[in-house]
């Protein structure tokens, strides 16, 4: 089961949001936030950090808002797009590839940034990137470490736009 983390309160649009972090190892992938903003969050938390139950968004009252496609009173964060999962004509090593691929041309899974395990490295600035290919140094492209002890890091095969 996962565990959840209040991250921090929104309030945009008057509407109140929430944010949830999850533990690794979650069971339910859709109940967990994997990225910064929460722009992938498809779970069914409701309640706001606070303990406030937040408003349907269908409902117009107590708060006017345009959004009212989204999931019951489920917690969202509509105001961000999801990043492109490719690489930009413009950025063509993928410097600015903020998509969720997680697995190397091989299909070596990606050990996640925040872990030591089974590869030690210096990239704390990408702690919150969970296990997605990045590119935070001058490569030739985005790629990780992997969770294979015998195979430090490789390039991930991501395409381009």
């Amino acid at each position: 089961m996962c565990v959840f983390e209040p991250k921090e309160n929104r309030h945009t649009d008057s509407l109140v949001r929430c944010a949830m972090l999850c533990s690794f190892g979650c069971l339910v992938d859709d109940e967990c936030k994997r990225s910064s903003s929460g722009y992938d969050y498809t779970g069914k938390v409701s309640v706001t950090q606070s303990g406030r139950i937040c408003q349907a968004w269908n409902s117009q009252t107590p708060h006017s808002h345009p959004r009212t496609s989204l999931p019951e009173n489920y917690c969202r964060n509509p105001d961000v797009t999801r990043p492109l999962e490719c690489i930009r004509k413009n950025d063509p090593i993928g410097r600015k590839y903020f998509g969720t691929i997680n697995v190397t041309k091989t299909g070596e899974p990606c050990q996640c940034w925040d872990s030591q395990t089974p590869h030690t490295h210096r990239f704390d600035e990408l702690a919150d990137q969970d296990n997605y290919c990045r590119n935070s140094i001058d490569g030739t492209g985005p790629w990780c470490y992997t969770t294979n002890a015998n195979n430090r890091w490789e390039y991930c095969t991501i395409p381009h736009c």
